[in-house]
């Protein structure tokens, strides 16, 4: 059994705290996002995709999360070339992440609830508090 319980991306790094067999672990991974661009594929043995609309586009991988990054600022604005594809890269990851089930006991979950005092000992004077009274 193997699912992710956290993915985070610092850089062009990937940090993932995952459970593998009951062990709760973490690992980097230096993966590379996938990118879609309406046209044909320069190469023959390649998968074809389409859009929503049905235009043929194909896969590219321009590098890593930095470079992929570049290369959408790079094409942004460009008419006629069109990117397509999950920008949120951890969103990306986490759908690629290979998992084979999860168990509810083997997940840790917390709330963090934290009181803050302010400067100001009462509300401003424009701020009307209603108090309804009990019947």
């Amino acid at each position: 059994m193997k699912f992710y319980t956290n993915v985070a991306i610092v850089g062009s790094t990937v940090y993932v705290r995952e459970v593998v067999d009951g062990i709760p672990s973490m690992r980097k991974d230096n993966w590379m996002p996938s990118l879609y661009i309406k046209g044909q594929p320069k190469d023959a043995t390649a998968q074809e995709f389409k859009t929503l609309y049905g235009d043929l586009a194909y896969e590219v991988k321009p590098g890593s999360i930095r470079e992929t990054k570049d290369f959408v600022e790079q094409y942004k604005g460009v008419s006629g070339f069109e990117i397509f594809g999950q920008l949120d890269y951890s969103l990306q990851y986490m759908n690629a992440y290979d998992y084979t089930g999860w168990k509810y006991d083997q997940v840790s979950c917390w709330a963090i609830d934290i009181e803050t005092r302010t400067d100001r000992d009462r509300y401003p004077t424009d701020h009307k508090i209603r108090v309804r009274k009990k019947k």
